[in-house]
């Protein structure tokens, strides 16, 4: 190396012990001490961690050792996600690695639940906080939707309600990409149905169907019902066969979410409500929410008869 080469890279050249060279590549130091065992999902366990080198509390996704190759692309591809999608409703990957036997990524760690655990322990949500909350994952959505990403596995449990760090209140995060699709290039078809069957629209319940993002909304619309009335619109069939769930999504229509709202809550709110789930969770594709943005007016004009006044 130059003295001037040294001096551009801001090296001191007498200083044999740092000389740094383009495409030269830095070994990671950083460690992570793991503290608590959080959760398992199908391919992978999350723990809380502790970042020795940056001094703060981190999750971190180990990916299973036993899962097939699909997997473990699935596994870098939404560690590389999630470096990427920077919105405040989405999860960060600080760091990505192998260690001996696993590949893991560490992520912000949130102090939280997720709305599945909330909707199972308190039942229902009031009406302000529905609003709230679905606003906020309609904008994740609208956010991963612009770069042509379909989550493919929206539903409560992967809608996390954590304390937010500036103490505004509560901030809502949509985790776990890893069976995302992207739209702007060619993918490989599933060979098998991926997502949850309890809030998969018609179209995923097809292995390798065409989807978009309407496929999140109608995700969605489910989880609105699941949130505004404290029950899923097809209980009756969650301990059925997957393929009567699945049925139930291409041909019944669940009771209206006005039937099963408490006294108290206007006639105009029920409507309202149920013409937003309508629209979502509609069969055809083409009769739904055509993005984001339109059922986020749906939650507005839901605010406007809900806050006396408005």
């Amino acid at each position: 190396m130059t003295d001037a080469s040294a001096r551009e890279l801001e090296v001191d050249p007498g200083d044999v012990a740092h000389v740094l060279f383009r495409g030269m590549v830095l070994d990671s130091h950083r460690r992570y001490r793991l503290l608590d065992f959080i959760g398992e999902g199908g391919m992978g366990t999350v723990w809380k961690a502790f970042d020795e080198v940056l001094d703060r509390v981190v999750a971190i996704k180990f990916l299973k050792s036993d899962v097939p190759i699909a997997y473990r692309r699935r596994f870098r591809r939404e560690a590389r996600l999630g470096a990427e999608l920077q919105h405040r409703n989405l999860v960060r990957v600080l760091d990505a690695g192998l260690s001996p036997g696993c590949e893991w990524m560490a992520m912000d760690h949130l102090e939280g639940h997720d709305l599945g655990e909330i909707i199972e322990q308190n039942g229902r949500l009031a009406v302000p906080v529905l609003l709230d909350v679905f606003r906020q994952a309609l904008a994740a959505l609208a956010h991963v939707h612009a770069r042509r990403i379909v989550h493919r596995d929206v539903k409560p449990y992967n809608l996390v309600v954590a304390r937010a760090k500036d103490g505004s209140g509560f901030v809502v995060k949509l985790i776990d990409f890893g069976i995302c699709r992207y739209l702007g290039g060619p993918e490989a078809a599933d060979e098998q149905l991926v997502g949850d069957p309890r809030y998969m629209p018609p179209e995923q319940g097809i292995a390798g169907g065409p989807i978009d993002a309407r496929a999140d909304l109608y995700a969605l619309g489910v989880s609105l019902y699941q949130a505004a009335t404290g029950r899923h619109p097809f209980a009756v069939l969650l301990d059925a066969p997957l393929s009567e769930m699945l049925r139930a999504h291409r041909e019944l229509d669940p009771i209206p979410p006005s039937a099963l709202l408490p006294g108290g809550v206007s006639r105009k709110v029920g409507e309202v409500l149920d013409r937003i789930v309508a629209t979502a969770c509609a069969r055809n594709p083409a009769d739904r929410y055509a993005s984001a943005a339109q059922m986020r007016a749906g939650l507005d004009e839901l605010a406007g008869v809900a806050v006396p006044g408005r």
